[in-house]
């Protein structure tokens, strides 16, 4: 593993992904990382310093006090708690979709609740015992990378810092056990495999790149003869009783796993994979597709891409069919403050999104994937699969259509527009080229993620079929020149 760690370090420096993997640097803060993870640079061995019991150690609470950023993590406890009985207060608890994306599990948010009851924003530095605890765990669970809630500045970054070379320094000999370091030379049993091998994580706002990034570390591997070890590993996890070491998605997946194995003649996959993200669910179809080839397949899902890849789709309503379309299935198929406020004030000032709640702004901005992409960049191409909308943030895209001397602009979308919102209703595919006129930053929202949203403010649903018809009478109107949706 170290050996194909120097390998594959060498091939994401030599490529255009070096800046898709936030590396380990014990000098410098880890936004794909939690806060626990960052004090601690590593993992703990065992539960005397996990997330739960961080806020409860004398040692750990002396040296963030000593650094200053005690009562600063207590805030940011605070407004994580706050911000997320906002949002999914009126979530179901068996609501898998939008209660994965919340670090309060939504069994536990009557306890927050109360919390937020018993301690304000102005009292929540002097909480003592649980409450103490509680908002502390909640800090120590945020990678500001992947909980976009606007809460972790400079400041703060440079505070754990130096609360990061304090622990290491004065550790304990009774905590030195307990801690796997993150060190470039060894093995960390706390992370994964992927993490050991690119000694960090991949960055969340370059996200577009996790495929390239899988592919290049499979390549490393296969010339290292290390996928079948690896496999080993993996299938030598103990999983705990009924997969309770397991997340949602890997239960989904294996159960999927356990069934393919089995080479039904007909195998019906219901809503089975609910808990995995669409781009994973894209592959997991097509690998599905080429297992059962010359088998049956019944595949129950809300709309997606990929159904043409299927001999016959019908769609469901009211308890009925109301519609049947017709493919042909290949032999084989080959191969997706978040409440930051400047976000949401953005996403406020849309017409599209207009007159939608702060919650559901909020939970849209924090559910919804952020992604740079550099001057030059193409977001897609004309004929891409659509499952996903692109609201502009900051910069300015160029909407194209055709290639080299022929290619023309058709439209140029700035601050505050969206790209491609026709995907959140229907399967499509891209009828232009989109393309990075300036950096650009954008927050990706899928299919399933805008049904879900629906599902809670059905105005959100209106509010995009009312913008698509008005692009659609202005792009058909006698005097338009603009082009009509992407």
């Amino acid at each position: 593993l170290l050996a194909a760690r120097t390998r594959l370090r060498a091939r994401l420096d030599d490529s255009r992904l070096a800046g898709a993997v936030e590396f380990f640097d014990k000098d410098a803060f880890i936004d794909n990382a939690t806060i626990g993870e960052n004090l601690l640079f590593g993992r703990p061995r065992d539960g005397t310093l996990d997330v739960h019991h961080l806020g409860a150690n004398a040692y750990v609470l002396k040296v963030l006090g000593d650094a200053g950023v005690l009562e600063r993590l207590l805030e940011i406890g605070y407004a994580i708690a706050a911000m997320t009985v906002e949002m999914f207060g009126g979530v179901g608890s068996n609501d898998e979709r939008l209660g994965r994306l919340s670090l309060i599990d939504p069994d536990a948010l009557p306890e927050y609740q109360g919390l937020l009851r018993r301690v304000d924003m102005a009292g929540c530095t002097r909480a003592a015992g649980t409450d103490r605890a509680l908002l502390l765990a909640l800090a120590f669970s945020m990678a500001p990378a992947h909980q976009r809630l606007g809460l972790v500045d400079d400041e703060i970054r440079d505070r754990i810092l130096a609360a990061r070379r304090a622990f290491a320094d004065g550790l304990p000999a009774a905590l030195r056990d307990k801690v796997d370091f993150f060190d470039p030379g060894a093995v960390n049993a706390g992370i994964t495999v992927q993490c050991n091998l690119l000694f960090g994580r991949i960055d969340r706002g370059r996200g577009q790149h996790r495929g390239a990034v899988d592919g290049l570390t499979r390549e490393v591997l296969e010339e290292m003869e290390l996928c079948d070890d690896i496999m080993g590993l993996g299938l030598d996890t103990d999983a705990g009783r009924s997969g309770a070491r397991l997340s949602t998605a890997q239960r989904q997946k294996l159960a999927l796993a356990r069934s393919l194995i089995k080479k039904p003649v007909l195998l019906v996959v219901n809503e089975a994979l609910s808990a995995v993200d669409p781009d994973e669910q894209d592959r997991i179809l097509a690998a599905v597709l080429e297992e059962t080839t010359g088998r049956g397949l019944i595949w129950i899902d809300r709309e997606r891409r990929g159904l043409e890849a299927f001999e016959t789709v019908l769609v469901m309503g009211g308890g009925r069919i109301v519609e049947e379309r017709s493919g042909a299935r290949p032999a084989a198929t080959e191969e997706r403050a978040g409440t930051n406020l400047e976000e949401v004030e953005v996403l406020g000032a849309m017409p599209l999104l207009k007159g939608l709640d702060t919650a559901t702004l909020k939970l849209l901005a924090y559910a919804s994937s952020r992604h740079e992409f550099a001057a030059g960049e193409v977001l897609f191409h004309r004929g891409d699969g659509a499952d996903c909308a692109y609201f502009i943030i900051d910069g300015d895209a160029e909407v194209s259509f055709g290639e080299g001397v022929e290619r023309q602009v058709l439209a140029v979308r700035t601050k505050g527009t969206v790209i491609g919102e026709v995907a959140l209703l229907a399967d499509t595919r891209r009828v232009a080229t989109v393309m990075a006129k300036t950096p650009l930053t954008v927050l990706c929202v899928t299919r399933d993620l805008f049904l879900d949203l629906v599902r809670r403010d059905a105005n959100l649903g209106l509010a995009v079929m009312g913008e698509m018809a008005s692009r659609l009478a202005e792009a058909t109107g006698p005097r338009s020149g603009r082009a009509a949706d992407e």
